[in-house]
């Protein structure tokens, strides 16, 4: 008799000490439509505080896309989470900022291959085997930008690009242009082109005709889904991260709010 309590003493203990682990590691993990801002970042066994531009930021919405800014580049693309496990493919604008370069260094080396990522109270953690990112929530960032009276990065970054092509490290593909169809995407400063004919993926300039991307992108109100749009762009080979090429837009052919590319 005595065994046979002690027994049930002891899945009795163990049947309260289950709920709350269970609990917690099934938990789902939901990024999409959540800003953050960098606070911290920890590389080669250095905790380093952010930049205190508060540039450094995250976007992700419902579509699968990406958008931010390391504190110097843009950047923009696709992610992927599954579980807990979260991989990113993105390409950035590619200026030197020798005042945060350190910092964009760590983001760049820890978002290079998956992460494991993690929301702890109000923080977005990024952990990988040689560091972290820990990003706060962010709700009120895109607000202050739109009353303050400063240039948006996109704005800084298009001024950029046209004033000093050297910070650019890409080489001419064609000098030509080249007509492309497929799904436009821009979000938190950032494009992406999926051209329609083979799915290749190509990082978008702010410089040439790019305003008039953005702009019949916009006045569709996509926020960061993609768009159908037929193009009219010369075409760069990158030689840095990110997607081996990237365009430049001479002319918008056509645009239209379709989100898929049909038949082509």
């Amino acid at each position: 008799m005595k065994y046979l309590f002690f027994s049930l003493l002891l899945s009795f203990l163990a049947m309260c000490s289950t709920p709350k682990e269970s609990t917690e590691a099934s938990a789902t993990l939901t990024l999409a439509g959540t800003s953050w801002q960098l606070k911290n970042y920890q590389a080669i066994g250095k905790k380093m505080q952010a930049a205190q531009d508060d540039k450094a930021r995250l976007f992700f919405n419902a579509e699968g896309g990406i958008g931010g800014n390391t504190g110097c580049n843009s950047m923009g693309g696709d992610y992927q989470l599954k579980g807990n496990q979260l991989s990113i493919q993105a390409f950035s604008t590619e200026m030197y900022c020798e005042d945060i370069a350190e910092q964009e260094l760590a983001i760049n080396e820890i978002m290079r291959k998956t992460m494991t990522a993690s929301i702890e109270g109000d923080q977005l953690i990024l952990r990988r085997d040689n560091g972290q990112l820990v990003y706060v929530k962010a709700k009120k960032m895109a607000a202050a930008e739109k009353t303050s009276g400063n240039e948006t990065p996109a704005q800084y970054d298009r001024n950029a690009t046209q004033n000093d092509g050297a910070t650019t490290k890409a080489n001419t593909v064609n000098n030509g242009p080249v007509e492309m169809t497929g799904l436009f995407r821009y979000m938190a400063d950032a494009a992406i082109f999926i051209r329609c004919s083979d799915q290749q993926r190509f990082g978008v300039s702010m410089s040439g005709n790019f305003k008039a991307a953005e702009q019949a992108y916009t006045k569709m109100d996509k926020n960061g889904a993609p768009a159908l749009m037929s193009l009219e762009v010369a075409v760069t080979r990158n030689s840095g991260e990110g997607f081996p090429e990237s365009i430049t837009i001479q002319r918008v052919l056509t645009s239209s709010a379709e989100s898929e590319c049909g038949g082509e």
